[in-house]
């Protein structure tokens, strides 16, 4: 489940629990022969909505709303989201096989770190694409990202997938006020 749902139906479950444990509180001291409320004045809102026709402009507003974030809720629980696996081209026609995208990007990551003048890497497998950020060391970016660019292609061809994701690199050079020794950056850290 993503996030964006998670929170929606996080939320939306509390809004329900609230409700309900608010109407078991009402009854209950509505049952107790206790006279008003307890945590919501239903009272008055009873009496309002009594004299409210249907047609009013408040009443419509409110359901316009009701309407709009019934509509958004259907919407969210029928998209489809990403998979969290992807079919690999190995086996027989029988069987399928298929690899976690998480284990995709944890391998791309590796194989990024591995080359020379790579400092870190972040990367993202999403639906048809594998984004991949390096962030190059200041004495031997020369050539890296052409480097990791070829151990990135050679790493998601080995995995064999049936619909090949698109390798997508930005590499982001080491900033030119960064100093190349340590002592340089003591004493720039220091001023």
């Amino acid at each position: 489940m993503r996030v964006g749902r998670r929170i929606v139906a996080g939320l939306l479950a509390a809004l329900i629990v609230a409700a309900g444990v608010i109407t078991v509180i009402e009854i209950v001291a509505a049952a107790g022969g206790g006279r008003g409320y307890v945590v919501v004045d239903w009272p008055a809102w009873a009496d309002d909505l009594a004299d409210t026709a249907w047609s009013s402009g408040p009443v419509r507003l409110a359901a316009g709303v009701c309407i709009l974030v019934g509509l958004l809720l259907i919407w969210l629980g029928a998209r489809r989201g990403t998979p969290s696996r992807l079919a690999v081209r190995r086996g027989c026609a029988q069987t399928i096989v298929f690899v976690e995208r998480r284990g995709v990007a944890r391998a791309l990551r590796s194989a990024a770190l591995t080359v020379d003048g790579v400092r870190a890497a972040r990367v993202r497998v999403r639906d048809r694409t594998a984004d991949v950020r390096l962030r190059l060391r200041q004495r031997v970016a020369g050539g890296a990202r052409e480097r990791a660019g070829a151990v990135l292609a050679s790493t998601l061809v080995s995995f064999e997938l049936a619909e090949p994701l698109e390798l997508r690199i930005q590499a982001t050079p080491p900033a030119a006020d960064r100093t190349v020794n340590g002592a340089d950056r003591a004493a720039g850290g220091a001023a």
